[in-house]
């Protein structure tokens, strides 16, 4: 029988290489919640975004984010479309299409609590910016009214990322 004595393993090397699997950074973001609107029909800011700067060139960065959304009534439905975005490729990580109510009904707002998790792949080590987007589902102006996209005042919104060593 032999023993193995170890003082510490770690995901790193001594040469700043990391082990495949193990997470290299962290980084949060907040976002105050308020009463801002808008009804818009193109996909726009949230204002729930994050940076981060990866390490390495070809890690996976995998993106979180906490949210609500109330949408007005339209004249045919109540809902919007969401998605996660990194800015500077223009590449959607995660969308969630035609969300809330299916029907108006009689002037009800629903509060629509968001999450999600998205994972992106990096080829460089450039800032990357990831941004929580809204439209009026489909583009359609009658998919709803007014959509409060920070709701409410007193709200805190976050967003979440973790780079991953392949």
């Amino acid at each position: 029988m032999s023993d193995l004595k170890v003082n510490s393993i770690t995901g790193n090397t001594s040469a700043g290489v990391h082990i495949p699997g193990h997470i290299i950074q962290c980084v949060n973001s907040t976002l105050a919640g308020g009463s801002d609107a808008s009804t818009t029909t193109s996909y726009i800011s949230t204002g729930n975004t994050l940076n981060i700067t990866p390490k390495q060139s070809n890690s996976k960065i995998r993106v979180s984010f906490s949210h609500v959304i109330r949408p007005t009534p339209g004249t045919n439905h109540t809902r919007v479309d969401v998605r996660l975005r990194e800015t500077t490729t223009n590449t959607t990580i995660l969308e969630y299409l035609y969300f809330g109510e299916e029907l108006t009904d009689g002037g009800k707002d629903p509060i629509l609590p968001i999450s999600g998790t998205g994972v992106f792949t990096t080829s460089n080590t450039s800032q990357k910016t990831f941004d929580l987007q809204f439209r009026k589902a489909n583009g359609e102006a009658n998919q709803t009214s007014n959509i409060y996209y920070k709701w409410y005042t007193g709200a805190t919104f976050t967003m979440d990322a973790m780079e991953i060593a392949v």
